[in-house]
């Protein structure tokens, strides 16, 4: 009996072993958790865009056992790009997903609807013109016309129907307007010229001729502009005489002005003619892209210092920090070399932009200014203790919100002016909280050292034209 009862004590023994090895196991093991993907960026290059044209998405994500794209991308690497064309505003969904669970984010391009024509059907005069609109009596000129979709094209007075295309000379005796009809079954397109004629001068007159035409000036108020800029033409012609400006004026006075806004550099051409013959001249218009200044690695000029580290210097970090966080208060200084824009031009625009990629801390809104920096600074060795000097009043403010995935925009056009025309030094902008003695939240953006994408760094565009 002694032995049954104490193989029973055994038997209960191993029972409580079983159960609190059981019982550890529930407290201290189990399944490691996961955490969930993280989407770093998910951005297309171009927000709008018109009806046949293209974006690029560009994208990068971090822990993600899968990554998907929705309108018929369809699953895609961790990181890359893909080209879209969508014919209507589209807001496409990244899905980063792996055990931990899924997060998303969003990128929308907005669809500008291709223009409809009004009325294809009604003929179209593509040109008619005179070379002359001023004759002498018993002289001559020459009509000429271009037309298209017309059933029949009519020139009155004198000729009656003509050719779709052709030329022909006319000899009125006094002024006289001539009018071009172009007709189908959906309907009639006009246009006219008017030719002048000279007095006939009387007996003692003496034979005295029209002197050809003078072009006493043609100019432009601008000789270079960046795309966007208008510029003005103004011009003075002496003497009786047709004057045009090509290409895309035509006829104009003899004196005046035309604003015009070239995409590409332009040469025109005014020419100033009678019947005794006519003279030309040209000006050119320089033109180029907006100008964006955003430097890499190895000349870029950018970093940040705090209160936390006093003498810490992040030279070499691909993060800028601005704000107040757990009593850490963060500056950002930002350099561009803006030499090659010439010292007699005129700033039209002038943004300096920095890429916000994420926030921290209690995730309130607030105000950051951008200051003249006044004296210099060494990327390698500028720290909070170096105490670079700034002006207290900044040039341009904006507010931030807590978001990440967006571009932040100062306007710093009359900083920049000061530059170009060498008034004050170019030591860069300092850009700080309005308020810095409170709050809890601070942004993150990228410098001119990130080489994951390298349009996230920081840049300054720059419109302006020289005189």
């Amino acid at each position: 009996m002694k032995k049954i009862h104490h193989n029973n004590k055994y038997f209960v023994l191993i029972i409580l072993l079983i159960l609190f090895g059981v019982f550890l196991i529930g407290c201290n093991g189990g399944p490691i958790p996961i955490d969930n993907p993280m989407i770093d960026f998910f951005i297309a290059d171009v927000n709008t865009i018109d009806e046949g044209e293209s974006a690029t998405l560009s994208w990068q994500v971090t822990d993600a056992d899968s990554v998907n794209i929705s309108h018929g991308i369809g699953e895609v690497n961790s990181s890359g790009s893909h080209t879209v064309s969508p014919t209507e505003t589209t807001t496409y969904i990244l899905t980063a997903s792996n055990s931990g669970g899924s997060v998303t984010n969003s990128a929308m391009i907005t669809v500008n609807p291709a223009d409809e024509e009004t009325d294809s059907t009604i003929p179209k005069i593509h040109s008619f013109s005179s070379d002359y609109t001023w004759i002498s009596p018993g002289g001559s000129a020459s009509l000429s016309w271009e037309v298209s979709n017309a059933d029949t094209v009519t020139i009155e007075p004198v000729f009656g129907e003509v050719n779709i295309s052709g030329s022909a000379s006319v000899s009125p005796s006094s002024m006289t307007t001539y009018t071009l009809t172009a007709s189908n079954l959906f309907g009639d397109n006009t246009a006219e010229v008017t030719i002048m004629v000279l007095w006939d001068p009387p007996d003692w007159w003496n034979g005295i001729t029209i002197l050809p035409p003078n072009i006493e000036s043609f100019s432009a108020d601008k000789s270079f502009l960046t795309e966007g800029i208008t510029a003005t033409l103004s011009w003075e012609v002496s003497g009786v005489a047709t004057v045009t400006i090509e290409p895309g004026i035509g006829e104009v006075e003899n004196s005046g002005t035309h604003n015009v806004s070239p995409a590409e550099t332009t040469t025109y051409t005014l020419t100033a003619s009678n019947v005794e013959g006519s003279v030309t001249e040209t000006v050119t218009i320089v033109v180029e892209p907006v100008k964006i200044i955003q430097p890499g690695p190895a000349d870029g000029k950018d970093t940040w210092v705090g209160t936390f580290k006093k003498n810490e210097n992040y030279g070499s970090n691909e993060h800028l920090f601005i704000g107040r966080l757990d009593g850490d208060v963060e500056r950002a200084l930002l350099w561009f070399d803006v030499s090659a824009i010439p010292a007699n031009s005129v700033i039209m625009s002038a943004d300096l932009q920095l890429y916000q990629y994420n926030t921290w801390g209690s995730l309130d809104s607030f105000t950051i200014g951008a200051h003249r920096i006044n004296s210099s600074w060494q990327l390698d060795t500028v720290t909070w203790d170096t105490n670079t000097s700034f002006n207290s009043s900044p040039v341009n403010t904006i507010e931030v919100f807590p978001t990440a995935g967006t571009w932040l925009s100062w306007n710093i056009i009359n900083l920049l002016q000061k530059w170009v025309n060498k008034t004050v030094n170019n030591y860069g902008v300092l850009l700080k909280k309005t308020n810095e003695s409170s709050g809890g939240t601070d942004i993150s953006c990228w410098t001119s050292r990130y080489t994951d994408n390298p349009s996230l760094r920081p840049k300054l565009e720059i419109s302006y034209y020289v005189p």
